[in-house]
């Protein structure tokens, strides 16, 4: 959803929407469209964006890639200002809160990308199944989650092999 900052100026846009962004299908999915609400109030250059977005992913386990559901309920803010108000000169100071601003292109903003934009944010860098997962086994692949493998753990990579003779 593209909404157009130049047709309101002054005013507050209020949006509702549903997406399934594309995000890394390898790790994460979207089933069902996320539902997506929130206003835009452009005021002096400025867009002041609020929203939320409501729905389920369906992500990998990070260890075994067992598929996990994951219920997104996100609260976002951002913050864009047009080109002229930005300062891109090189001996100005920037603040904290300037680190938060992003710059309006083409006077309109792509909801459907800063939906994708939030949701990759917020996702956790390792999501587990659950709290014990033990993962896959190096060495046949089976997952340790649903059965021992009988592998064995002195199992030493080639590579070192050299180094296993030597006295300290």
């Amino acid at each position: 959803m593209i909404i157009d900052l130049s047709a309101e100026p002054g005013g507050s846009i209020p949006f509702e929407f549903e997406t399934a962004p594309e995000l890394d299908e390898a790790t994460t999915r979207v089933g069902k469209p996320l539902a997506v609400r929130g206003s835009v109030r452009f005021t002096d250059g400025r867009a002041d964006l609020e929203g939320s977005i409501e729905g389920v992913l369906s992500c990998n386990c990070t260890r075994c890639l067992t598929p996990v559901d994951r219920k997104i309920d996100l609260r976002f803010r951002d913050v864009f200002v047009a080109p002229e108000i930005f300062v891109e000169d090189a001996e100005s100071e920037i603040s904290g809160e300037d680190l938060d601003v992003s710059v309006i292109e083409n006077e309109s903003l792509d909801l459907a990308e800063i939906v994708r934009e939030q949701i990759l944010l917020s996702l956790p860098e390792q999501l587990l199944c659950r709290e014990d997962c033990r993962g896959i086994c190096p060495v046949c692949g089976g997952d340790r989650n649903s059965a021992d493998c009988d592998c064995s753990k002195d199992e030493v990579d080639p590579r070192w092999a050299g180094l296993k003779g030597l006295k300290f």
